[in-house]
């Protein structure tokens, strides 16, 4: 597979340098992702820093669910309660998020009810194309695959 685009595409000279081209795709996109943020926090406006810190802050933050939801760019952990009937937590496509990672954790200890992980449309998760079930109390950290066919438990 070919590494990721470089997207650096600056009109100011940090002297950050190149980004290397290395061979393991997720170092690559780990250093992209580094120096296209060293390039925001350095040259950005006040409002512009404001807005990063915003996103920044709401990467972190854990996302309540109760109902069905569809997974989200800009979430990080979804923690869901089942308590009131099954739940169906869908990831959005891969394409939209290679190497984005998520940790979808049930909080709830109905039994009775079902929380299903499942991949957009024909996305697998390790395998899995009808999804994983999230046991009680228990959770799952899936990151998207380079290859763009689906989630890995990690």
């Amino acid at each position: 597979m070919a590494n990721p685009t470089n997207t650096y595409n600056s009109n100011t000279n940090l002297a950050l340098g190149a980004v290397p081209n290395v061979k393991d795709p997720e170092l690559y996109v780990a250093l992209l992702d580094i120096h296209n943020a060293l390039e925001i926090l350095l040259t950005a406006s006040d409002a512009d820093y404001a807005e990063f810190l915003a996103f920044l802050t709401k990467y972190r933050q854990n996302t309540p669910v109760a109902a069905d939801y569809s997974i989200l760019p800009t979430d990080g952990t979804i923690e869901v309660d089942a308590s009131a009937g099954d739940i169906t937590i869908t990831l959005h496509p891969v394409a939209s998020g290679i190497g984005f990672r998520y940790q979808v954790k049930r909080i709830d200890t109905v039994t009775a009810n079902t929380v299903t992980l499942l991949g957009d449309g024909t996305e697998y998760i390790d395998g899995h194309t009808a999804g994983i079930k999230v046991s009680t109390l228990s959770s799952y950290t899936v990151k998207a695959n380079y290859d763009e066919d689906g989630w890995n438990i990690i």
